[in-house]
């Protein structure tokens, strides 16, 4: 018999999480069971029920088990008298009349398609075979019921998810505020699927947590910098600040990156030194000699087997784009300003974070220009 590998959860719950995130706010339903936080945690918050399903469904195509996926529906509902309600257990807050506006609609229309052709296959098909006046009438009939049937159950069932934290996003309460869903995992790989996908998804705000809570990469909307209003200033709070200070270990961090995927400390540390160059608040002029130069010596540095990494204050999408321009050094999305929060928050850009194979800091180089960062790391050995 082959053995499993014990799942490495922590005692902290998404529900620990989602206080932490919104303490002005109560849970007024969440799934069940309530995951614990695991090796990789992927949180997206959505402030509208059709965003928490997106994010839902698209999660259920990588992970199946209720125990890894979560919903935690929030809001300032009050129960009688005024007085708070209490958080509820996740079975009586779900609308069975908002799933039926879900699948009324799905039944009517899978039903429509489908009788419609199954009413021109098989009614064709008699035509075919020589059957005229009511036997043709009689077929199509006949084809439009099967694949009529046929049409709603399919149609009603492939578009709507499975799981418990799917049914969680019915919550009916006019007070709901905010919905968070999430996807824990061991698995580095899944939880890489999980943040591409949520992060896709301008309606979302996506960030990860390691099995602490502490947040390790986050996502937000550009065009909408006030999209989470409060819970905005509270995910500051709690990602902190600070500047990486030589002979501590580096802050762990995930987020997406030019070359399609995710990059994460961990995929270096063991491995080969890093050099984490933040471009910051520099002009766009400096920031692309910055790039430029970097780029030159990619090659350079691969030979003495030297990780370089540009963080971009630009969305996943931007960082691609300039792969796909010709850019080979790989670049870092960091634009709500996550990783500059943890490695450079009080620092003069240009800003260069010298790791090393164990993953701590040996050497952090402030301002100057890009000759000065390429110069000053070229003595860095793997």
């Amino acid at each position: 018999m082959q053995s499993r590998t014990p799942s490495r959860q922590s005692g902290t719950s998404i529900d620990d999480v989602a206080r932490g995130l919104a303490p002005h706010l109560q849970i007024l339903s969440g799934s069940q069971p309530t995951p614990l936080l695991r090796e990789h945690n992927v949180v997206a918050l959505a402030k509208d029920a059709e965003s928490a399903r997106r994010a839902v469904l698209a999660l259920e195509s990588i992970e199946h088990s209720d125990d890894q996926l979560g919903t935690v529906v929030m809001g300032t509902a009050l129960g009688d008298g005024g007085a708070p309600r209490q958080p509820d257990d996740g079975n009586g807050r779900v609308d069975p009349e908002g799933v039926g506006r879900q699948v009324l609609p799905r039944v009517l229309i899978g039903g429509a398609v489908g009788a419609l052709v199954g009413a021109i296959v098989v009614g064709g098909g008699a035509l075919a075979f020589g059957a005229d006046g009511w036997q043709l009438v009689g077929a199509a009939v006949a084809g439009a019921m099967l694949l009529g049937v046929f049409g709603a159950i399919w149609f009603t069932f492939a578009g709507l998810g499975g799981s418990d934290a799917y049914r969680q996003t019915f919550v009916d309460d006019a007070s709901v505020e905010l919905t968070i869903v999430s996807v824990h995992t061991d698995d580095r790989s899944e939880a890489a699927k999980a943040l591409e996908r949520l992060a896709a998804d301008p309606a979302l705000q996506v960030f990860t947590l390691d099995r602490s809570g502490q947040t390790t990469a986050g996502y937000s909307d550009p065009a909408d910098p006030n999209q989470t209003d409060d819970l905005a200033d509270d995910l500051d709070e709690q990602l902190g600040s600070g500047d990486a200070v030589p002979g501590d270990p580096a802050p762990s961090f995930v987020t997406a990156a030019s070359t399609g995927s995710t990059l994460a400390l961990d995929d270096f540390v063991g491995k080969v030194p890093i050099m984490l160059t933040f471009v910051g608040t520099l002009p766009t002029e400096d920031a692309e000699a910055l790039v430029a130069a970097f780029d030159d010596a990619f090659v350079e540095f691969g030979r003495r087997q030297v990780q370089l990494m540009i963080v971009l204050p630009e969305s996943a999408a931007t960082v691609r784009s300039q792969r796909e321009q010709g850019t080979t050094v790989p670049l870092l999305a960091d634009d709500n300003g996550v990783l500059v929060s943890r490695f450079a928050s009080s620092a003069v850009f240009p800003v260069t974070v010298v790791i090393d194979k164990a993953g701590t800091v040996t050497r952090v180089l402030e301002g100057g220009n890009a000759h000065d960062h390429v110069t000053a790391v070229r003595g860095v050995r793997a």
